[in-house]
């Protein structure tokens, strides 16, 4: 992968986080932490995609 896609990733994932949170404020802030350990621990496994 290119660094200009995960770069764009990035941002979208930003995006994703910032509606969560204005969405739902603590709870939103809460279930992209959790989302974000969990692909953190996978990666760590090497289930998903490992690093470029």
């Amino acid at each position: 992968m290119t660094k200009a896609i995960v770069v764009l990733i990035w941002f979208c994932i930003g995006g994703v986080w910032i509606g969560l949170f204005q969405a739902y404020g603590i709870a939103g802030f809460a279930i992209m932490l959790g989302a974000y350990i969990l692909v953190k621990h996978l990666r760590k496994k090497g289930e998903i995609w490992n690093k470029d």
